[in-house]
């Protein structure tokens, strides 16, 4: 395990994929399984965007409906946040839940925060992401959750996370898992 930055923070396993791919569901299973601690992103961006300060809740608000990226200082800063919670709670493993979703942020993650154990891509064709999503929208309550982000979640996805999953990739730290497949056979 990677020692971090933060205390004795130990970093696990960063958790990428397109919109709609299932990152959220296997994140949980995953986290629940490992006994790491489930950091969603998204998560996190939409409770800053209902009780953060009124200029970040209308970048964020401005960024989830255009789908578009989140500046990476804004991220950073609610990430780390988070972070020091749970290690200031003794929890010292995390799954972070789509992130990085573009260079910036995985550099300034690995210098601000810690260098990741891995990487784990979740790879699923369009048909079953925007199918994933459509039927979330039914519940989710999520202004990000329609068919119009998705296709503009899509673009930012191959030009700013394919270099990301390809960094990765080059460092040895990728794992790519099919979205198709079952996390029972992904765990054995």
């Amino acid at each position: 395990m990677l020692l971090g930055c933060i205390g004795t923070f130990v970093y696990e396993i960063e958790f990428t994929g397109g919109p709609g791919v299932g990152k959220g569901t296997q994140c949980t299973r995953l986290a629940q399984d490992l006994g790491l601690v489930h950091i969603s992103v998204g998560d996190l961006l939409r409770i800053e965007k209902e009780e953060g300060q009124p200029e970040v809740r209308e970048l964020i608000e401005t960024h989830m409906q255009g789908g578009t990226i989140v500046p990476t200082g804004i991220t950073m800063a609610i990430l780390k946040a988070a972070i020091i919670r749970h290690v200031e709670g003794d929890k010292r493993r995390f799954l972070v839940d789509g992130f990085p979703r573009h260079m910036e942020q995985a550099l300034a993650f690995e210098k601000v925060i810690c260098p990741c154990r891995a990487v784990l891509y979740f790879e699923g064709s369009r048909e079953i992401m925007l199918q994933r999503l459509l039927n979330r929208a039914k519940t989710s309550g999520r202004v990000d959750d329609n068919e119009v982000t998705f296709n503009k979640r899509m673009k930012g996805f191959w030009e700013e996370t394919l270099p990301v999953i390809e960094y990765f990739q080059s460092k040895g730290k990728l794992i790519t898992v099919q979205a198709k497949e079952k996390l029972a056979r992904f765990m054995s």
